[in-house]
C-alpha cells in the first residue's frame, strides 16, 4: 500500500505540472503574507483571500515534505532522531504563522504611530507619548522574537543537533 502512494505521488511530484501548482501556491501565499502582515486585508474578502493565499501555500509545503522528506527520510534515521525531525515540520508552520502574525503587529503599530515614534521633540507630554508608542511595538516584537526561537529549534530538529550545533566536528 505504501509503496503505491508512494508511486503516485512520485509520478505527480516531479512533474511539470505539480512545479506550476507549486510555484503558482508559493506566489499566492508570499502575496497573502504580504497583504496579512501590511495591513491591506481591510475587508473580509481581501481577509479570506490572503488566507487562502497562505492555505494554498502549507498545503504545497505539505505534500511536498511529506513525500519528498519525511517517508524516505524517516526509516533511515535513528530513533532518538524520528521524533524530532517530524515534530520540525509543524514548528516551521508554527514559525511562519507567529512570523505573519508578529509582523502585522510591528508594523500596524509602526505606521500608526510613525510621527510620534520618529518626533525630536524633548516637551514631556511628547516624550510620554513616545514612550507609550515603542510600549505598544513590545507585543509584536516579543512575539517576533519567540519566532526567531521556534524557527531555531526546528532548524536543529529537523538537521539534528550534531550538525546544526556543531557537534559532530568535535
Amino acid at each position: 500500500m505504501m509503496e503505491m502512494v508512494t508511486e503516485a505521488a512520485n509520478n505527480l511530484l516531479y512533474t511539470p505540472a505539480w512545479e506550476a501548482i507549486s510555484g503558482l501556491a508559493m506566489l499566492l501565499g508570499i502575496i497573502g503574507i504580504f497583504v496579512l502582515v501590511l495591513g491591506l486585508a481591510d475587508n473580509p474578502t481581501v481577509r479570506a483571500l490572503a488566507w487562502t493565499g497562505v492555505g494554498l501555500l502549507f498545503l504545497t509545503f505539505t505534500f511536498s515534505v511529506l513525500f519528498e522528506e519525511l517517508l524516505p527520510t524517516l526509516p533511515g534515521l535513528p530513533a532518538a532522531r524520528k521524533l524530532p525531525f517530524v515534530l520540525s515540520f509543524f514548528g516551521f508552520a508554527l514559525f511562519v504563522v507567529m512570523f505573519v502574525w508578529s509582523g502585522r503587529m510591528v508594523v500596524m503599530n509602526m505606521l500608526g504611530n510613525m510621527g510620534t515614534l520618529f518626533s525630536r521633540s524633548r516637551e514631556p507630554e511628547v516624550v510620554a507619548a513616545r514612550a507609550a508608542a515603542f510600549r505598544e511595538l513590545r507585543p509584536g516584537l516579543l512575539l517576533f522574537g519567540g519566532s526567531i526561537i521556534v524557527f531555531a529549534v526546528s532548524l536543529v530538529g529537523y538537521h539534528g543537533a550534531e550538525v546544526t550545533l556543531g557537534w559532530a566536528f568535535g
